[in-house]
């Protein structure tokens, strides 16, 4: 399995083909999933195998935005199962991959703990110090799609969906529920201060 290369040949399709206007859904989120699968498959005791899975499927998982914004999961997974086996990937392992890739459509519902691991980390920036840049990416993106919030509107829908999230995995919740708690008592003073 030649991962060093698939993920440098990725991030070149994103150069040069993924949409400016994508300022979520681009290499940085590629980076913050990338990152994530790390630590929560390490804490998690993958053997090497499955880790190199989780993270091929962290590259791929957001490749079907160089070709459209809806259900892209289906189309990231096909691309999956199209390119992997130049890169040595068995047929087994790119079903592994394929089916994690397809697990990150929201809502998600994994049938694994790969699976789960991958859509944990999708969202594990929400625990972090990344939330509101990210945040901020977003509700930018979603702007360029016609879905426009004022500052209010927004803070309440990103608090909402904090109040409400829950991660699949122990890992997940070890490493992001204490910042999903911080970015929550941060959201909450701002929908203050803009009442």
């Amino acid at each position: 399995m030649r991962l060093a290369l698939l993920t440098k040949d990725i991030f070149k399709l994103f150069k040069r083909y993924l949409p400016p206007e994508y300022y979520y859904h681009c290499e940085v989120h590629t980076l913050h999933v990338m990152r994530e699968v790390e630590i929560f498959g390490q804490a998690a005791g993958l053997t090497k195998h499955d880790m190199k899975l989780l993270k091929t499927a962290a590259v791929l998982h957001d490749c079907g935005y160089l070709e459209c914004y809806k259900e892209n999961e289906k189309i990231a997974a096909a691309f999956a199962e199209q390119i992997l086996g130049a890169y040595n990937y068995s047929p087994k392992d790119i079903a592994k991959i394929s089916g994690m890739i397809r697990a990150t459509e929201p809502p998600c519902k994994p049938k694994n703990k790969l699976e789960e691991l991958i859509c944990d980390a999708d969202y594990g920036y929400i625990g972090t110090d990344d939330f509101f840049p990210m945040a901020d990416c977003l509700r930018r993106e979603l702007e360029i799609f016609g879905k426009t919030y004022d500052d209010i509107e927004w803070y309440q829908y990103e608090l909402n969906f904090l109040e409400k999230f829950k991660f699949f995995t122990q890992e997940a919740v070890a490493a992001r529920n204490a910042g999903i708690t911080k970015n929550i008592k941060k959201l909450r003073k701002l929908v203050e201060k803009c009442q």
